[in-house]
């Protein structure tokens, strides 16, 4: 805290409930294009030995879900030995709840991003040599409009953030709130990080502003605005998750962020 401040009953309560101790592990679920890479490796440096849940496109023959599915029983096995103190990865809600099974005490964080940004950044993303089937991605979508019309891309977010499909968005959002220990936002991104390291014990500013989306000839995008509308009618489920979480992220700023101590520098970026 800042010094001579006394710390909020809000403050007091979320650091009682949910401080890391000695021997937690926290996995990140990492919904793609809501600065969870940077997110991922701001927790990361602070919370070792980690481990980032992955898969690879070797085998066209392999559904994505059955590749997910594969690296989270891997990532299971007893084999591997300790757990690790941080884990993340592009996994689906289901995932999370075989980690849940084997480790009730496990705490959850996850970042959301404002739909209508979040769908774009995911767009220009895919039509780049950074995400490997960027070929097909172009020939399959080779517009703006053809992608926002996809369904299945359509409430990505929710689609994460679901125990199965189809679950109602307001059944989600409960389940979110009572099982997940930190929600934040990518327009929150300073205090969102602020808020966490505390929970960590440490009082540093984020540092890490990773994968930044490429600009090139084939993700060029313009007249954003005139579909913002559109985007959010698509993306409803997502609209009602984002503003409901985010307005409580507010909320909690307007309780505590006074309590906050000040950014300090990392030891290794002191003077």
């Amino acid at each position: 805290m800042t010094e001579g401040a006394v710390a909020t009953p809000v403050l007091l309560d979320l650091l009682s409930a949910t401080a890391d101790r000695e021997g937690d592990i926290w996995f990140f679920l990492h919904i793609p294009k809501t600065a969870g890479s940077s997110f991922r490796g701001e927790l990361a440096s602070r919370l070792q030995p980690d481990v980032n849940i992955f898969i690879t496109y070797d085998d066209p023959t392999v559904t994505h879900d059955s590749l997910l599915d594969r690296a989270m029983l891997k990532f299971l096995d007893p084999a591997n030995g300790a757990w690790p103190r941080f884990a993340s990865g592009h996994l689906y809600r289901s995932h999370v709840e075989r980690l849940r099974h084997a480790r009730p005490d496990v705490k959850l964080i996850t970042m959301l991003r404002d739909p209508v940004a979040r769908l774009i950044s995911d767009y220009r993303y895919q039509r780049t040599p950074a995400h490997p089937p960027f070929r097909q991605f172009i020939e399959a979508f080779p517009d703006l409009a053809s992608y926002l019309a996809c369904k299945p891309e359509q409430n990505k977010m929710h689609h994460y953030l679901s125990r199965y499909p189809g679950q109602p968005v307001d059944e989600v959002i409960d389940e979110v709130e009572r099982e997940f220990t930190f929600v934040g936002t990518q327009e929150a991104y300073e205090f969102s990080c602020r808020a966490l390291f505390a929970l960590l014990g440490r009082m540093e500013a984020p540092t890490i502003y990773a994968r930044k989306t490429e600009d090139n000839t084939d993700n060029q995008v313009d007249g954003t605005a005139v579909l913002r509308e559109e985007i959010e009618a698509a993306n409803a489920l997502d609209v009602k998750i984002y503003r409901h979480f985010s307005d409580r992220l507010e909320s909690l700023r307007q309780a505590i962020e006074a309590d906050l101590p000040p950014f300090l520098p990392r030891d290794d970026q002191r003077p």
